[in-house]
């Protein structure tokens, strides 16, 4: 048999002749074939006079090893021959094949002039080959850059957007096209009937299939324009004005603006998520949620959200569609959502085996259109997700059963499981013999189910490789059980019993996994999450039983406080951020002290430390409290150091840790809180020339969360402060800030009134509440997009590719 399947390379050959190979690869498969009926033949022949045995002996060894050989060759050859077909250092008489261009901007608008170094190539969209650029544009030093934008005059160099940030700080922007020479001296600029354009960078992306004329890069150029964006602006603020209540109207004039608008309210929901109001709103006039007023109203309108997800083959979460299903969660029968899930599951055991995308903001997925029935199905799997969220949020945290370091199985309460635990679960279970991704699933949904079947499994077998299942923990070789790594992550009592039964093997994993590497990564290595697990948490096993057992964390920490000592001296910043980053996740089991001494530590003989910054989703209370017993300790430090010798007085010991004092003192301030704005004002009446007193303006101008400081500058900060915060309740109109505003207006309630400046805070609130007024009487139907009307000038002309002058403004 391994003699004939010898004779079978022959066609296969064959067939990689006319794969457009070249001549020597070719002849690599002509001759593999050849010694490969020859092996074929002699391996026959040792089989019919000598043995069997050693026929299949021969020909194993000699065909993987001549297989292995001739996989080598035509790697090494295809290598070489793509290196001599793409390499840039080709010689004047070399042909080299030309890569497609093609220039766009957001939307695909056409119509716009694209200029590279001062030479007008065409409109929009725009495609020509790297060879033909570079024939037509020559590269600019940056003095040459300079000039240009001196001819575009000072306007044109900086533009401040709605949001109060500069889009670029050029006016010819930066164009780095990947593969082409000399592209890192090139800036380009974009002009919309006359309009100039502002750029910050370009994105690049390939399109079409690799190694054929129809492949090319597509160069989409982020360039804004400054009336439609304020347009945007307008829109988005006379949502804040009706407490983000929109309707059609609004949406027809915000939409008119597409991606552009898109993209700048997906940027404003980090930082203002009540804007995820107004998507909910499109959603509910899209999929007409205002119809649903019962379970079966609710269950008809997700069926149809099944329809159009299966026919459009793809879905996301926040999408309208996927917005719906949020809202219809509620109102669904969970009885019959989870029958119809688990109907689903067994129709389409593999409906997961499509393309998932994580977004900043959600999930989805896109499939074939083979497999759109499979795609309907995720907006179920969605509405079982949020429909177990919902369980566990209304049954509170899970009791605390069994015996400590007694049975694993003990500390398992079937009881406690909600509706999807109970059904879901065990159904994924099952699923998962046919597919890997159903018991990630389960692990997700958890139950009582799924804690019995992980239980029982071999989670003891050492791991010493990537296989059977094994994960990798942190930068290093070190791995965990696959079995023993699902019960280390439960977030159940059985978790933290087997986290407490096995506390001396996760500390020693952790040691392992900690190196000098992962304090430069900027992040925890991966897989150690189980150390913060328990930490504060009530669920510990140790609080229904008695004893003080501190959390791994806590146990951690004395190793890890000693890494991070060792590390260089040019470390040290990373380290500090480490151990913030540690003391933070493990809160409230750490101490103030020890941040303090981790800071103390840090500064100690160090140039200049900046203070780390908290998690996102660490309180700003809670930060409050730590930065401020961090400033105390680190007072009375400073109180104890000698005085720098003039020579040193701004470089020495006390100048340095008066900085990183300052520095605290500063982090402290910026707090969205009610505690921090209370010490801030406090501070700036006290001192006139308090220096927040010149930075105050900048920084609440376009600030989203400083609410409490707001209010309390507004009622008892003197009419100096006043005047100041006038900017930010003008440039964030939502109902709580405009009521401020009026109050400034009217003076009413308003105490430390100084009256050379009472009418000039007056002054300025009125007329910034009569320019919200004005914007809240505009209709909406001019703030859509329209075409772009440029004012006449003769200034700032350049050449196009064939030496015409055009204008360049």
């Amino acid at each position: 048999v391994m003699s004939l399947s010898g004779f079978g390379t022959a066609p296969f050959s064959v067939k990689f002749l006319d794969e457009g190979l070249s001549e020597t690869i070719r002849s690599y498969f002509l001759w593999a074939t050849v010694i490969g009926v020859s092996l074929a033949l002699i391996g026959l022949v040792i089989a019919w006079r000598y043995s069997t045995t050693l026929a299949i002996a021969g020909l194993l060894g000699l065909g993987l090893g001549g297989g292995a050989a001739l996989q080598s060759l035509v790697s090494d050859q295809q290598t070489w021959e793509w290196t001599q077909q793409h390499s840039g250092d080709e010689t004047e008489n070399s042909e080299r094949r030309p890569t497609t261009l093609r220039f766009q901007l957001v939307d695909n608008i056409e119509g716009a002039d694209l200029w590279i170094n001062g030479v007008h190539l065409g409109k929009t969209p725009y495609e020509t080959t790297d060879i033909e650029l570079l024939a037509k544009v020559e590269p600019w030093e940056h003095e040459a850059r300079r000039e240009a934008e001196k001819m575009g005059g000072d306007e044109r160099v900086t533009y401040k957007t709605p949001q109060g940030s500069e889009l670029t700080p050029w006016g010819w922007c930066p164009l780095h096209l990947h593969g082409v020479p000399n592209s890192s001296s090139m800036y380009y600029r974009v002009e919309l009937n006359g309009v100039s354009g502002y750029s910050h960078v370009s994105s690049q992306e390939s399109v079409g299939p690799s190694n054929s004329p129809d492949w090319v890069r597509l160069i989409t150029l982020d360039t804004v324009f400054p009336a439609w964006e304020t347009s945007i602006e307008e829109l988005l603020d006379r949502a804040r004005m009706n407490n983000y209540e929109v309707d059609a109207e609004w949406w027809d004039a915000f939409e008119s603006h597409g991606s552009f608008a898109t993209q700048r309210l997906n940027n404003a929901l980090r930082d203002e998520p009540q804007l995820r109001q107004i998507l909910m709103q499109r959603a509910e006039r899209t999929v007409q949620l205002d119809s649903v007023t019962d379970a079966a109203s609710a269950w008809r309108v997700l069926m149809e959200i099944e329809v159009q997800v299966s026919q459009a083959h793809e879905y996301h979460s926040e999408s309208d569609l996927g917005l719906a299903v949020d809202y219809l969660v509620p109102f669904l029968d969970p009885e019959q959502l989870v029958s119809y899930a688990i109907a689903s599951m067994r129709r389409m055991p593999r409906a997961d085996g499509l393309s998932t995308m994580y977004t900043t903001t959600g999930f989805g997925t896109y499939g074939t259109t083979e497999r759109g029935e499979e795609v309907g199905a995720w907006p179920i799997a969605h509405a079982i997700w949020r429909l177990d969220q919902q369980l566990d949020a209304a049954a509170g945290p899970a009791s605390i059963q069994g015996e400590p370091h007694g049975s694993l199985e003990a500390w398992i309460d079937p009881t406690t499981d909600n509706l999807v635990e109970r059904r879901i679960t065990p159904e994924l279970i099952k699923l998962s013999r046919a597919n890997a991704n159903a018991m990630r699933y389960a692990g997700i949904l958890g139950g009582s189910a799924y804690e019995r079947f992980v239980v029982r499994h071999n989670w003891r077998k050492p791991a010493t490789d990537p296989f059977d299942g094994n994960v990798r923990i942190g930068h290093s070789e070190v791995y965990m059980n696959g079995w023993f790594h699902k019960l280390v992550l439960l977030d159940s009592p059985l978790g933290a019993e087997f986290r407490r039964q096995q506390k001396d093997k996760l500390l020693d994993i952790a040691r392992d996994a900690f190196d000098e590497n992962s304090i430069m990564v900027g992040s925890m290595p991966d897989g150690v999450e189980y150390l913060f697990l328990d930490a504060g948490a009530s669920i510990a096993p140790q609080s229904s039983h008695g004893g003080n057992t501190s959390s791994l964390a806590m146990q951690f920490w004395p190793k890890f406080d000693g890494m991070m000592h060792a590390v260089p001296e040019h470390s040290r910043q990373e380290a500090l951020r480490e151990s913030w980053t540690y003391l933070a996740r493990m809160w409230p089991d750490s101490t103030v002290e020890m941040f303090a001494k981790s800071f103390a530590e840090a500064a100690e003989g160090a140039d200049y430390i900046y203070v780390p910054n908290f998690p996102d989703d660490f309180p700003a209370s809670e930060q409050f409290k730590i930065l401020s017993g961090v400033i105390e300790s680190n007072e009375k430090r400073v109180s104890k150091l000698a005085d720098d010798p003039e020579e040193q007085r701004y470089d020495g010991p006390k100048h340095q840790a008066m900085r990183g004092l300052g520095q605290l003192k500063e982090r402290r301030f910026e707090l969205p809180c009610a505690e921090s704005a209370e010490l801030l004002v406090a501070e700036m009446t006290a001192d006139p020339k308090h220096s927040w007193r010149g930075r105050l303006q900048w920084f609440l101008n376009y600030d989203r969360q400083h609410d409490d400081l707001l209010r309390l500058i507004t009622n008892n900060g003197g009419a100096e402060l006043q005047k100041l915060i006038i900017p930010a309740l003008e440039n964030h109109p939502i109902p709580s800030r405009r009521e401020l505003l009026r109050k400034l207006a009217l003076h009413e309630e308003i105490q430390n009134i100084d009256a050379s400046l009472e009418d000039s805070v007056v002054g300025d609130a009125r007329a910034a509440e009569a320019r919200l007024e004005a914007l809240e009487a505009k209709p909406l139907a001019e703030m859509r997009r329209t075409e772009l009307v440029a004012p006449q000038s003769d200034e700032g002309q350049s050449e196009d590719a064939d030496g015409n002058a055009v204008s360049g403004e």
